[in-house]
């Protein structure tokens, strides 16, 4: 719960922070912090082997600011 509204915080304030989008990367198979990133409104945007972490299969999230 603690983290979810840490990142939640930090993601819904993009625009004080002047970011366009924020970014998580995970394991494809970390059912947690992929349910936190989708909970958050984060969206799947790829899926790749990630070389520099043992090849592990890995999904990239992004959210993007919203446009005022």
């Amino acid at each position: 719960m603690f983290v979810e509204k840490l990142v939640s915080g930090t993601v819904g304030r993009l625009d004080v922070l002047q970011l366009d989008s924020i970014c998580a990367n995970m394991p494809h198979n970390h059912t947690v912090s992929r349910r936190i990133a989708e909970k958050i409104g984060m969206q799947l945007e790829a899926e790749f082997v990630n070389k520099r972490n043992r090849d592990i299969l890995t999904n990239l999230y992004r959210k993007n600011r919203k446009a005022t």
